[in-house]
């Protein structure tokens, strides 16, 4: 009787010591996506801190003026300028945009109510 430990025969399959691999690589992978950082916000989802002289936080909300599902259908595409004045000296804000893509001068007569806007084609 000899105390040397016993090899496996020539070609045994050694199933043990890869199974034991596999499980720690296995297992590192899962240690090693635990530790990633999380992916930044966009900037759609950062909160803001931007605040009013007095304190009040600011916002927007965005009123769509000249786009195709408001004006009626007027295909307008390429917009590139834009210039906001009170045209018609009624105390409201008007905007003149450009479209270089569908060859459109726009103005927006603003109103008292910001989701109402008067549209006229210029050229």
């Amino acid at each position: 009787m000899t105390d040397e430990p016993r090899q496996a025969p020539a070609g045994a399959p050694r199933t043990l010591p890869l199974l034991a691999a596999a499980l720690a690589v296995a297992g590192c992978a899962g240690v090693v996506q635990e530790m990633a950082p999380p992916p930044p916000p966009t900037v759609a989802d950062t909160p803001s801190e931007a605040r009013a002289p007095d304190g009040s936080y600011i916002s927007w909300v965005e009123h769509l003026i000249d786009a195709e599902d408001v004006n009626g259908g007027v295909p307008i595409r390429g917009g590139d300028g834009i210039v906001m004045a009170d045209l018609d000296a009624d105390g409201f804000e008007d905007i003149v945009t450009a479209q270089e893509d569908s060859n459109h001068l726009r103005v927006a007569f603003g109103t008292g109510d910001p989701d109402r806007w008067v549209l006229r084609t210029i050229a």
